[in-house]
């Protein structure tokens, strides 16, 4: 038995699995914790659990008040566990017109402070913003003003519509997921 031929073949084998390893390349990248995924991921959670609610007042035939009512105490759970994100909710009836439309933002009621601790109040409470959206009733849309640089739009489709959005402001970046 050749011996040499061996030592060669195990070199050769060696050497082929040093350079594809060499020639592998690793892309790596850390993302800031609360980064935007998680701004997506409640989006989706939202979606998922106010369709729910939605279907269950059709099939338990709710009225028109108590399916706006039990999203609206749907969103007001979600703006208070979530208060550093900011959560826009629309809501419309079978007819195509908007019954609920509702923003959630924290906002400072005050501050007290007991020796040097200063200690600041906020409380999450929704305004109705029904008179900031802009129905284009012959294109079956709906714009969303969010401010004056950013305004975002839905498609109406037939039956109940639900649309949210929510922004986030991460460091300089502000994050906006619309469903």
């Amino acid at each position: 038995m050749n011996k040499k031929g061996q030592f060669f073949l195990i070199a050769a084998v060696i050497i082929s699995i040093i350079i594809i390893s060499l020639g592998t390349i690793y892309i790596a990248t850390k993302t800031v914790p609360g980064s935007g995924k998680q701004v997506y991921d409640l989006s989706r959670e939202i979606e998922f659990e106010s369709n729910k609610l939605i279907d269950h007042g059709v099939f338990n035939a709710l009225t028109q008040e108590q399916k706006t009512e039990s999203l609206t105490n749907l969103m007001d759970y979600y703006a208070k566990t979530n208060p550093d994100t900011d959560l826009i909710m629309i809501y419309g009836d079978e007819s195509g017109t908007i019954t609920k439309a509702l923003f959630y933002q924290e906002r400072s009621s005050g501050s007290f402070s007991i020796g040097q601790a200063k200690t600041t109040i906020t409380t999450i409470e929704p305004i109705d913003i029904s008179n900031d959206i802009t129905l284009k009733l012959d294109e079956n849309k709906i714009l969303v003003n969010l401010n004056a640089d950013t305004q975002i739009e839905f498609d109406l489709e037939p039956g109940e519509n639900f649309f949210i959005v929510l922004a986030k402001q991460i460091g300089d970046e502000k994050i906006v997921s619309a469903e």
